[in-house]
């Protein structure tokens, strides 16, 4: 138990560091070294999915990159996920492995899954959803190979989730101001000092 309040201190500690100043974009690559290192796993994605545009999924692996083609086809089938399935059927957003999802609602693609990803090492997989609903699905997603993440990993990882939906509503919310605040600027800027003194009176 030490050792995950030590991770979460730790975790609580960055989610200050990142917001010490306006945050627009969610800094994906620091984040999910450190998922990695704090869960103990080879590699983490992002996944994103916003309909009706199609799925990103971005590797960060500390390993060989997959080819190109097995990307794509994990994009392609990425609705078909048994994690997406759980979380579409159980509408609980809370962090969840593969291995833990129960066979009933897998139909088969947990296998299909596990075939692409087990060459890799990344068979074993924990997402951790920022945004989960019937037309947007964003996640960071953590991978390893053999051993599915124990119940420690598990519930450390439900007790950074909520730091993570943090900084993702703080990011999209600045993102969607900032642009405003930038239009305004340069409004301002167009118009005569003398119209600027009578706007500020």
């Amino acid at each position: 138990m030490g050792d995950s309040e030590d991770s979460l201190g730790a975790w609580i500690d960055l989610t200050g560091r990142l917001l010490s100043q306006p945050l627009v974009e969610l800094p994906f690559s620091i984040l999910i070294q450190e998922l990695t290192k704090t869960l103990g796993a080879t590699a983490g994605a992002w996944v994103q999915q916003d309909l009706p545009s199609p799925p990103v999924v971005e590797l960060h692996p500390t390993m060989a990159m997959p080819a190109t083609g097995t990307i794509d086809l994990m994009q392609s089938h990425l609705g078909e996920h048994p994690l997406i399935k759980w979380f579409t059927v159980s509408h609980d957003p809370a962090a969840e492995t593969l291995s833990r999802v129960p066979h009933s609602l897998c139909d088969g693609n947990q296998a299909t899954w596990r075939a692409m990803t087990a060459p890799l090492g990344l068979e074993e997989q924990i997402s951790i959803p920022l945004a989960f609903s019937g037309s947007a699905y964003r996640a960071f997603v953590l991978m390893k190979t053999e051993h599915d993440f124990s119940e420690e990993d598990l519930a450390l990882a439900r007790r950074i989730q909520p730091l993570l939906i943090g900084l993702d509503r703080q990011a999209r919310t600045l993102a969607r101001w900032v642009p405003r605040a930038s239009n305004a600027e340069q409004d301002m800027q167009s118009v005569s000092p003398r119209q600027r003194r009578d706007h500020n009176e």
